[in-house]
């Protein structure tokens, strides 16, 4: 927006001031920080000292030799639009719009071509906990010059252990509205990725409907920042989108979901409370009612630890062993390397780093107690034996490498298998993944001790992240029931029309009540019977 006297409602008053910050901006002084006097078109009145100052300052510096400052010195209304000048309108549009979004007040732009686009913030501050972020860059289309990838770069800040999904979502949310556009939307959870980042997928909207077919991925970091946007190729065919004739209505619906919704108890050791945690469930059809089974089903199952397993002493030559009979790397030249990672107020870490030729796996421990806290592999081997494992077989491994690198105290656990019988879905996934839960006088806790996946093809582990638990025992209070607990459920519950897909390789989606809140996002104190969320 170009600034002008008559975009002031004080022009008459300070009508002379205004015509030497202008001439200011021409020259080529920096004067961002005069903006925070007009904004909006309101004055903001300052004591009479600091007008009167300003003014005298201003008239002192509009006597002076004009000694023009580099454009890219600061954020003015002339250095910016000449910045910009050649990009297209929308590229102009967007990067407006950005800069709003991430608060960016002082900042320079440097347009490397018409479609590339980087945000530098001049008041940075990469010694203190930061609410902007230091620079954002900005790629767009040649064919429609929409927004095809954004990334940021932040400096210190409160980052919590894990991602907060929750807020995740919400903070995507508007990030889609203000940046992306109102023909978008996000979908109602996120998905963690090494438990550190935040994955949500965005949503067309078409004829006022979402769409859940994933036209773009957002990721947030541990503190709650959006770390990058990218948008993918995926087309939409609205002639292939179901009308909303005969459809249900919501309370009807809302009827089938309280026939699935299944509710149970589980005790947060972190907190020291007791929830109710709902089960996975699918959407319901809103023409027939029938639930849509999309999530991949589980199977759960329990085992005892006699005595207490030991920690095992962890060496070069020890991950050497588990990269090779466990994930699968190649036993030809195998390199390994560990290195310490220590930050203020965090538990120093011991960095395992096993590598044969691009395959690499590396393993994270906790270097004052020697527990394995992740374990990540990256281009694992293509050319391994493609023979695929039986979920059974995947789950024979599973258990072998917690009984060898695991130590477990004496007690009950409770297993959580997740994967797809061969036929049983229309998709196919080779995914198998094992959670591993203590469980005291039979609730499980609402948080995993052990988190493996493996790969069917072949039976090689792709991944391991594990927590340390605090065990209770004391007698499990008096809760509510579980169907009291599943009555505040669905008071909590509200249902949205999306079209979704049955099977994500089709294209003929169908019309469908989703719930407003999913199974992993929310829990019912045991207690007071509240619905809230996860922290």
């Amino acid at each position: 927006m170009k600034l002008c006297a008559r975009d002031i409602s004080s022009d008459r008053l300070f009508g002379n001031k205004w015509i030497i910050l202008n001439f200011m901006v021409k020259s080529g002084y920096r004067v961002v920080s005069y903006f925070s006097i007009f904004r909006k078109g309101k004055l903001y009145v300052k004591p009479l000292r600091t007008v009167i100052g300003v003014v005298l300052c201003t008239c002192l510096f509009a006597t002076l030799p004009v000694a023009s400052l580099p454009k890219a010195t600061a954020l003015t209304t002339n250095s910016y639009e000449e910045a910009i000048k050649t990009a297209p309108p929308g590229v102009k549009r967007t990067v407006k719009l950005t800069a709003e979004y991430f608060g960016m007040t002082d900042f320079t732009v440097n347009l490397q071509d018409s479609r590339q686009v980087t945000l530098n913030n001049n008041s940075f501050d990469s010694s203190q906990t930061n609410r902007v972020p230091s620079s954002v860059s900005l790629f767009f289309s040649e064919k429609d010059t929409k927004l095809t990838q954004l990334t940021t770069t932040w400096g210190k800040g409160q980052k919590s252990k894990s991602a907060d999904l929750e807020h995740a979502v919400s903070s995507d949310a508007d990030f889609v509205e203000s940046v992306i556009g109102e023909n978008f939307t996000v979908a109602n959870h996120a998905t963690a990725i090494f438990e550190s980042m935040a994955e949500v997928s965005v949503y067309p909207i078409v004829k006022d409907i979402p769409v859940q077919k994933s036209v773009g991925r957002i990721l947030v970091d541990s503190a709650g920042n959006i770390s990058s946007y990218h948008r993918l190729n995926s087309t939409i065919d609205e002639r292939s989108l179901p009308s909303k004739a005969d459809i249900l209505s919501s309370e009807q619906d809302k009827q089938a979901f309280a026939k699935q919704i299944k509710l149970e108890l589980a005790y947060d050791d972190e907190q020291g409370l007791y929830h109710y945690v709902a089960l996975p469930y699918a959407s319901i059809d809103a023409k027939t009612g029938e639930a849509i089974v999309s999530d991949i089903p589980f199977v759960d199952s329990s085992f005892t630890v006699g005595s207490a397993t030991k920690e095992q002493t962890i060496s070069s030559d020890t991950v050497k062993i588990m990269a090779q009979s466990f994930f699968g790397l190649n036993p030809d030249g195998l390199t390994a390397s560990n290195r310490r990672e220590s930050h203020p107020n965090e538990t120093p870490l011991s960095i395992h780093t096993v590598s044969a030729g691009k395959q690499t796996l590396v393993v994270r421990f906790n270097e004052k107690t020697g527990e394995m806290l992740t374990v990540e592999s990256e281009n694992l081997s293509s050319e391994r034996d493609s023979t695929l494992a039986t979920p059974a077989d995947a789950k024979k491994k599973a258990l072998r490498f917690i009984e060898q690198y695991i130590p477990l105290k004496k007690g009950d656990y409770f297993l959580r298998e997740t994967y797809v019988e061969p036929g049983q879905m229309k998709q196919s996934s080779n995914k198998y993944t094992m959670e591993l839960y203590p469980s005291i006088n039979g609730v499980r806790t609402t948080k995993p001790i052990v988190a493996l996946s493996l790969d069917l093809n072949g039976n090689v582990m792709t991944s391991v992240t594990t927590r340390a638990h605090t065990t209770s025992t004391a007698a499990t209070p008096n809760v509510l029931s579980a169907d009291e607990a599943k009555k505040q459920w669905l008071k909590a519950l509200k249902l949205e029309l999306n079209y979704v897909f049955k099977d994500p390789q089709s294209e003929e989606p169908i019309l469908a009540y989703v719930a407003s809140i999913t199974a992993h996002a929310r829990y019912v104190n045991a207690i007071s019977g509240i619905v809230s969320a996860y922290q």
